[in-house]
């Protein structure tokens, strides 16, 4: 977020209590760090490569589609990643 990667929005979030107004991070198209539109295996193939300073791409992938799960959220795409990435760490 220090770099200008991600846009800090308003955005209205639909939970059990209602709605609450929240705060979204959102990736900034006009950035150079944004890649566009991936499939999921390419996002996979990057999130085994890749390694920030509080630890690996695949980590965080898995972490935040587990966490969100545990508070019943919903995010399809994610969760099919962290399938996929699940399944290629068993293959290796």
């Amino acid at each position: 977020m220090v770099g200008g990667s991600y846009l800090p929005r308003w955005v209205d979030a639909h939970t059990a209590a209602g709605r609450v107004r929240a705060v979204a991070f959102v990736m900034n198209r006009r950035r150079t760090a944004y890649a566009g539109r991936l499939t999921d295996e390419q996002i996979v193939a990057v999130a085994l490569r890749a390694r920030g300073h509080y630890g690996s791409c695949a980590d965080y992938l898995t972490e935040t589609a587990a966490s969100l799960a545990r508070h019943g959220i919903r995010d399809a795409r994610l969760e099919r990643q962290a399938r996929l990435l699940a399944r290629v760490r068993d293959w290796a």
